[in-house]
């Protein structure tokens, strides 16, 4: 083998773990209801299944779990299609994210994810932020720490002033001033004063100057998103949103600001990687993956959202949905309530019927 085919081969080695040791989670496709006898059920993968024919209570959802307290007062943990009993008695020692549950019952903090169970730290009382693949803490040997793909990383031993996490991504602030990123296993410095504000996206990192400016981090590179201080600012992962001085409604994304709306919106949210917005003329509007939608002429009563997906009802109260790049009609009748589980959502109708919608599919 010549020194080209060596290289190319160890290259490729390389590549290979790096993807495997990165943590991939899908969108979440789970949701639960009660039917009209009250039973327990969960919607799953397209298929709906009963797991408890009295009421339950407490219930806890993560991307692929559910947490509750059933008719027993038992704590029941629901994952892959099976139940397990977690505590005899009801117990409020369980924190969670999408993707990660965290236990601090038995003297220490152990993290259940993707079906295993690690321990975190030998203490249940440190101070700690989850989110949705990772925990960061500040652990009772001083140390500043990160459990993230299913093992614990030492960030450093630097004393901790504040700190913040996103899905993937923690950033933070040192006694010493200095602004911190850590991802992908590796902290980077991105700022050596202390900010007025900041904010964490993944793998990206917003913040406020003294002298208000607003700055992103991001690949590295520190960008000057304005330099006056905002009206109000919205971060989520990858994107920030923000109404500058001038009123003028600007957003970045995929490296590149730009002007959504000339005037300032009369409200706006992100959730993950999805804007909905307000405009000044009381329209709905969606930015999703780089692309702006405008949906609808007028203000919907009722909104939810998540990464992709979001559903609300029109002026007769039939329910609608911007999902995946798509406008969809849901429901032609009237709803009474609806919520919306990562890329499921599921509605009730007056009859009290439970539907759901699903991967462009209707079900129930």
């Amino acid at each position: 083998m010549n020194k080209t085919s060596i290289y190319i081969t160890y290259i490729l080695f390389i590549v290979v773990l790096l993807l495997c040791s990165t943590t991939i989670v899908d969108a979440q496709n789970m949701s639960t209801y009660f039917d009209k006898r009250g039973s327990f059920h969960v919607f799953e993968d397209g298929e709906s299944k009963q797991l408890e024919h009295n009421l339950v209570k407490n219930v806890r959802q993560g991307g692929s779990f559910l947490l509750y307290v059933d008719a027993l007062d038992q704590t029941i943990l629901y994952e892959n299609g099976e139940k397990e009993v977690l505590e005899l008695f009801p117990s409020e020692h369980y924190d969670h994210s999408n993707y990660i549950l965290i236990n601090r019952s038995k003297g220490a903090m152990y993290a259940h994810y993707d079906g295993q169970r690690k321990r975190v730290t030998m203490s249940n009382e440190v101070p700690y932020l989850l989110g949705d693949s990772i925990i960061a803490f500040q652990d009772f040997d001083d140390y500043f720490k990160v459990f993230y793909n299913g093992r614990v990383e030492d960030v450093t031993n630097d004393r901790i002033e504040s700190f913040k996490v996103a899905d993937n991504s923690v950033a933070y602030l040192t006694a010493g001033d200095e602004l911190y990123l850590h991802h992908k296993g590796y902290s980077d410095i991105v700022y050596n004063r202390i900010p007025k504000e900041y904010e964490v996206g993944n793998n990206f990192l917003v913040y406020l100057t003294p002298f208000d400016e607003l700055y992103v981090y991001e690949d590295g590179e520190t960008e000057l998103l304005d330099s006056y201080k905002p009206i109000s600012y919205k971060v989520g992962d990858n994107i920030v949103a923000y109404v500058n001085s001038k009123e003028l409604f600007i957003i970045y994304y995929d490296n590149i600001i730009k002007e959504l709306i000339p005037a300032r919106p009369v409200r706006y949210q992100i959730v993950d990687n999805t804007l909905m917005y307000i405009d000044d003329m009381d329209y709905l509007n969606v930015f999703y993956e780089g692309k702006n939608y405008p949906l609808e002429t007028y203000t919907p009563k009722n909104i939810q959202m998540a990464q992709g997906v979001v559903a609300y009802t029109d002026l007769d109260g039939r329910l609608k949905a911007f999902y995946e790049g798509e406008k969809v009609n849901i429901s032609s009748a009237i709803v009474e309530s609806f919520k919306v589980d990562g890329r499921v959502i599921s509605y009730t109708i007056q009859n009290g019927e439970t539907k759901i919608y699903f991967d462009q599919k209707r079900f129930l």
